[in-house]
């Protein structure tokens, strides 16, 4: 479809995704990337589709959800593939060369809202969409962050709510498709390891975190989900990353 041009004559707004450099944390321009990212999020899925895999149950009952009778797994990826549509605008360049795209998310919240309203999607449909692009970051700079306490999990899931775990299978193509140099580096210090396994203080918080979760949540959380995916996505292997 991209090829064909097809896309560009549904949705104008990729066109200025084309070309757009990134920092080093990408070896992709914004367009490139987002495809990237949508290959990533379709091979992840197809990964938690096998019975074996440690997040089946929890992505079955995810993708029993049906906003709008669209399947959920097909609304992620239409996340995914916008989940930087904000960056364009965004873009900043600093004196030292130095690229930012602060707020892109807010961004591309707004400019999802107004694409699938134009495609006339249903509200219910649409405000998933804007969950999935505004809080496509919000996962990683939880993980990141070495003093994450649970307090700061229980807003992210009160924030999200039925898209909770929506915004952490989007962030988990996203990260994949990160390849540049200093990604790398980040993914080699594997703070969200550190976080699970090595800080038994942060360990303990996120037992409490999750017991409080699921009195929260319960119809999205399985006990286990959350720490089953914190420790995939620490131990994401480096040659994953495309």
């Amino acid at each position: 479809l991209d090829h064909a041009g097809i896309l560009e004559d549904i949705f104008p707004e990729i066109n200025q995704m084309r070309d757009v450099t990134q920092g080093p944390y990408h070896h992709l321009d914004v367009w490139k990337h987002s495809l990237h990212s949508l290959q990533q999020c379709e091979k992840f899925f197809d990964e938690i589709s096998s019975p074996a895999h440690k997040l089946y149950a929890v992505a079955r009952k995810l993708f029993s959800y049906r906003p709008g009778d669209v399947s959920y797994p097909g609304l992620i990826k239409i996340a995914e593939l916008f989940h930087d549509i904000g960056k364009p605008e965004m873009k900043k360049i600093d004196p030292d060369g130095k690229i930012y795209f602060w707020e892109h998310d807010q961004k591309g919240k707004a400019m999802v809202e107004d694409i699938f309203h134009r495609l006339t999607c249903s509200n219910e449909q649409i405000e998933s969409l804007k969950k999935l692009v505004a809080g496509h970051l919000y996962p990683a700079f939880l993980l990141d962050a070495k003093d994450a306490k649970e307090q700061a999990w229980i807003r992210f899931f009160r924030k999200m709510g039925r898209d909770a775990l929506g915004v952490i299978f989007l962030s988990i193509g996203d990260r994949r498709a990160t390849g540049g140099p200093l990604a790398a580096v980040r993914r080699g210090k594997a703070l969200a390891g550190e976080f699970i396994r090595r800080d038994r203080r942060a360990a303990i918080r996120f037992e409490r975190a999750k017991r409080r979760l699921h009195l929260l949540a319960p119809e999205l959380l399985n006990l286990l989900a959350i720490g089953h995916f914190l420790r995939f996505f620490a131990d994401e292997p480096v040659n994953e990353l495309g």
